[in-house]
């Protein structure tokens, strides 16, 4: 198998992205921000963060961009997102097992301000109502969001887990990401 291909997707101008295996020099339990064994989240220059791993996904910063662009929810600007791989992974039974498998990786801004889970414990009852309220409203405006078709970003398929069988419905404008 060849070595692994960096391809990346979408940049915003004059953007660009960091070379994975500039990340992994960087990254480490320390640097990771959201500790998790799907992915990572790690500061790779001031201001900018990359949450990368198996399970991110190019739909994930897409859904990000078209949040951004479509209502008031503070939201971290995508930045650029990008592929690495095909490569060799462990599966079942620490079986090295050759397969397409790729890392997706999504550049974002830092946003501004203190993780909650962080600051909650010190935080007032008011504090604590006012900051509910507020992620209330915003599940509310994402909620409101529509659009002119049914399925996934880019004309991708209807991800229904409990209908298997569809495989294709609706489009999306491309004017609406």
């Amino acid at each position: 198998m060849s070595s692994p291909k960096f391809k990346v997707l979408w940049a915003a101008s004059g953007f660009t992205p960091t070379h994975p295996d500039a990340i992994q020099e960087i990254a480490s339990e320390e640097t990771n921000r959201l500790p998790a064994k799907t992915h990572r989240v790690v500061q790779i220059r001031p201001g900018i963060l990359v949450k990368y791993g198996l399970h991110v996904t190019t739909k994930e910063a897409q859904n990000m961009m078209v949040i951004s662009k479509n209502s008031t929810i503070p939201i971290p600007k995508v930045l650029a997102y990008a592929t690495f791989g095909p490569f060799l992974r462990a599966a079942r039974g620490n079986v090295i097992r050759e397969g397409k498998f790729y890392e997706t990786y999504i550049y974002m801004a830092l946003a501004r301000g203190q993780p909650l889970d962080k600051i909650w414990d010190a935080c007032s009852k008011k504090t604590r109502k006012a900051v509910s309220e507020q992620l209330t409203n915003y599940l509310r405006e994402l909620r409101k969001l529509t659009g002119h078709y049914i399925g996934s970003l880019n004309n991708g398929p209807v991800l229904d887990l409990a209908s298997p069988s569809i495989k294709n419905k609706g489009k999306i404008p491309h004017s609406y990401l």
